[in-house]
């Protein structure tokens, strides 16, 4: 195995939880496509519960503007890293 698909190897390891990591390590030829397959649907559901959480943002009747403008740049931050383009309104 050369170095560069060793590192690729090991970042796609990084992100696996130990349940997932185990799933694959009997396959020693795992194929980019079983790993797409596998988690294509929890991007797209992280982007859609993104989206919604921002679409659903309300202040409440106890929260300060400071902790709603935090939370409003959180769930805009986490939009963006998921590339879901977040403009203000």
């Amino acid at each position: 195995m050369e170095a560069k698909e060793f590192g690729r190897l090991a970042y796609i390891k990084l992100s696996l939880s130990d349940e997932q990591a185990l799933q694959f390590a009997s396959d020693h030829n795992a194929k980019i496509y079983k790993l797409k397959s596998t988690f294509t649907g929890l991007e797209e559901d992280r982007k859609i519960d993104a989206s919604n959480e921002l679409n659903n943002l309300r202040l409440k009747s106890n929260e300060s503007a400071n902790d709603y403008i935090a939370g409003a740049r959180g769930i805009a931050t986490k939009c963006h890293s998921l590339g879901l383009d977040v403009s203000p309104r």
